[in-house]
């Protein structure tokens, strides 16, 4: 008796366990649903990007320094494109701000934002060496043809996107 006591209460452990993983699986399942509800329809993934150029044009910071064209185009870059009124887009900020990379820029998009939703993704941004606003139609975005956010790109010294990502998180793993 005392046997099948502990086998039943074994069994009764196992189940519960297997029911708090299967509802944390649900959970996660649910977010990430959220998150592909939010994109538009047919927006193109970071990969599409792979292999196209810079666009040959100097950006502005919002500290008043400039980034030549050339610059862009001598050495490799990490360029962040945020959205202000982007929900993914503040949770890749601060990893982005928080990347190794010397030169790193990051351009965020203000169409539609309020004045505090432009001053909080400047927070998040807050460390980042190089940070440039404007319309998503205009400038880096435009030009390289960046449509959903956020999305991070690495180029080479010639300018060409050689990695892109839909998140800043594959920037976790580098050091």
């Amino acid at each position: 008796m005392v046997i099948l006591t502990v086998a039943v209460v074994i069994l009764g452990v196992f189940v519960v366990a297997n029911l708090a993983v299967t509802f944390a699986a649900l959970r996660r399942l649910r977010e990430y649903g959220e998150q592909l509800a939010e994109l538009p329809d047919g927006a193109p993934v970071a990969a599409e990007l792979l292999g196209r150029s810079l666009p040959d044009l100097a950006v502005d910071t919002i500290n008043g320094g400039k980034v030549a064209a050339e610059a862009l185009r001598d050495r490799p870059w990490l360029i962040g494109f945020f959205s202000a009124t982007c929900r993914p887009c503040r949770t890749s900020a601060p990893m982005f701000a928080a990347a190794h990379e010397a030169d790193r820029l990051a351009v965020v998009v203000t169409d539609g934002a309020t004045d505090e939703e432009r001053d909080e993704m400047l927070g998040l941004l807050d460390g980042t060496p190089h940070v440039v606003t404007g319309s998503g139609m205009d400038g880096l975005a435009g030009g390289l043809g960046v449509q959903m956010f956020p999305t991070v790109v690495r180029t080479d010294q010639t300018g060409t996107v050689v990695m892109a990502d839909n998140s800043a998180r594959s920037l976790q793993h580098r050091t």
